[in-house]
């Protein structure tokens, strides 16, 4: 009996550690911040007021926030699709054992291999007025070019620009990895059977991608609802609250602008609950629909 009882706890007490770690790196701060998100806590007078649900009230008639929230979603509308589409056709493209093929595919993965904040001086520098490579090149062809980052207009399709060049081969690269995983079964006796190349890729190729494609999406899903970086670098969040994002405005408030560190703490929570949200309504549109 005792060492029936040794065996079946020694798995718990190898993954205590493990499990210690989670709870201190992962879910005390969530916690910590939840408390936060009652008081009205501002750094620079160290002062904390037990307030309840105000500031959760709050958020919902805050217009830069509900701003935010749209700039948000519609970054994720524009560029999750062409990142997806781009990434898929650059897959298929690569796939094939063609000479040279292996130096394309390091070569498209440069761009996510530079950290986001110096793709985001990078790009800024590209849009600037006039002297900026973006303008001369355009300039050069005789094409009158915008303010890309000052008009209100142009300053979100820039942004999203530079997203789609970055993330693009985040994409591809797990595109391809599925693509080369798949079993050549299914092609050998689609060709034998005289299907198209269209069809091919309709009833084989994508069917059998699914839950690839799935995975990317979801992973750059959750990066686009927390997009901080490249928003704060390129455009600063304007001209105006233009392109503020959610995590952006969350900074602004708690830590460079306004130091509110309570109200900051529970944008941060609504943010955690429309992601958790979206998550799952995705994971069930696509995995509990496919069974």
């Amino acid at each position: 009996m005792r060492e029936k009882i040794k065996s079946e706890l020694l798995p718990y007490l190898l993954n205590a550690p493990t499990i210690a770690m989670l709870l201190f790196v992962a879910i005390f701060p969530l916690l910590y911040c939840s408390y936060f998100s009652f008081f009205e806590y501002r750094l620079i007078t160290q002062s904390a007021n037990f307030i309840g649900f105000d500031n959760y009230i709050t958020a919902f008639q805050d217009p830069i926030f509900l701003s935010s929230l749209r700039v948000t979603a519609l970054f994720i509308v524009l560029a999750l699709p062409v990142e997806l589409g781009l990434g898929l056709i650059l897959a298929l493209i690569l796939n094939q054992k063609t000479k040279g093929a292996s130096i394309v595919r390091v070569v498209f993965m440069i761009p996510i291999m530079v950290a986001p904040l110096v793709a985001g001086y990078l790009w800024r520098f590209m849009y600037w007025p006039d002297v900026g490579i973006v303008d001369r090149v355009l300039n050069s062809f005789g094409i009158r070019t915008p303010e890309w980052v000052s008009n209100p207009q142009t300053a979100l399709p820039s942004l999203i620009v530079v997203d789609i060049w970055q993330w693009t081969p985040f994409m591809f690269l797990i595109l391809l990895a599925g693509l080369q995983a798949l079993s050549r079964d299914p092609y050998e006796a689609a060709l034998i059977d005289g299907a198209s190349r269209f069809q091919v890729f309709r009833h084989i190729t994508l069917p059998l991608m699914r839950t690839i494609i799935a995975v990317a999406i979801l992973f750059r899903l959750t990066d686009l609802i927390k997009l901080f970086d490249q928003p704060l670098i390129v455009t600063n969040g304007g001209p105006g609250f233009s392109t503020y994002t959610v995590s952006l405005y969350i900074y602004r408030v708690g830590l460079s602008e306004q130091f509110r560190v309570g109200y900051a703490a529970s944008l941060s929570w609504i943010l955690n609950i429309i992601t958790m949200v979206v998550v799952m309504m995705f994971i069930r549109g696509i995995f509990v629909s496919k069974k």
